[in-house]
């Protein structure tokens, strides 16, 4: 597979299509980027939630 890559790295024949898909991927991160990091505080706030329930239910003191 590595090979494949530096082949066509090295033969300028498919660099182009290389360069467009790593932009193409860059402009994918950039717009996922920030539903991904809301997903991650959603998930943070329910362990919190789920942590704060059980500790209660226990009888823990938090």
């Amino acid at each position: 597979m590595l090979k494949k890559v530096r082949e066509i790295l090295k033969s300028r024949k498919g660099a182009n299509e290389v360069i467009a898909f790593v932009i193409l991927l860059i402009f994918i991160l950039l717009a996922v980027a920030p539903k991904v990091k809301g997903i991650g505080s959603t998930t943070g706030a329910g362990v919190d939630k789920l942590n704060n329930d059980l500790k209660a239910e226990l009888g823990v003191t938090p």
